[in-house]
């Protein structure tokens, strides 16, 4: 399951035309959510190693009702803990972001 986590992460993506909406209490979403951060320091050695073309992680951001959204975030490095990178779409609720603008998460 690692390896295809791995792969799905490490390909390339396209904008999609409409968002995928689920919820974040369901089981499925928790134990991908558990694995993903379990695993991101692998997902950083990679990154400085230069390992793919592209490299894309998907973060959540609060939105004004106090949801999250969750968005694909092409990293250009992370400091003091936080990751730096261009979001690759246009979050749903978010009027004030855009694809391509440079966010810290």
């Amino acid at each position: 399951m690692f390896k295809r986590m791995l792969d799905d992460v490490l390909r390339p993506r396209k904008a999609l035309e409409r968002p995928t909406i689920v919820s974040s209490g369901e089981d499925a979403v928790q134990a991908a959510i558990k694995e993903a951060r379990a695993t991101l320091s692998l997902f950083w050695e990679k990154f400085e190693a230069g390992s793919a073309d592209e490299f894309q992680l998907k973060v959540g951001l609060t939105t004004p009702n106090e949801a999250v959204e969750h968005v694909w975030l092409a990293p250009s490095g992370w400091r003091d803990g936080k990751v730096i990178g261009r979001l690759t779409s246009r979050p749903t609720d978010l009027d004030d972001l855009d694809a391509g603008y440079e966010i810290v998460v």
